[in-house]
């Protein structure tokens, strides 16, 4: 009778490895499902409702990079945090 409670433990570990195996299938397919949905979901709103943006605006937006003054600044203020 002691070989039985190996016996059974071996049997246990074989049925949870097969559990394991059998839930990575559900799961992988729930995730490969919710990315291709969502990205034909995105294209479909993207279609049926455009916003027709003005790209030429972002062509008037200041770059930080060009202004020396607030790149300083930005030196400056993560200096100080750096300190605090």
């Amino acid at each position: 009778m002691a070989s039985q409670p190996s016996h059974h433990c071996a049997v246990c570990a074989v049925r949870a490895v097969r559990a394991v195996q059998g839930a990575t299938i559900p799961a992988m397919s729930g995730a490969i499902v919710s990315l291709l949905l969502s990205a034909l979901l995105c294209v479909v709103v993207s279609l049926a409702r455009p916003q027709n943006y003005d790209w030429a605006l972002l062509a008037h937006i200041p770059l930080a990079e060009a202004d020396r003054k607030v790149r300083r600044g930005w030196c400056a203020l993560t200096a100080e945090a750096r300190m605090s």
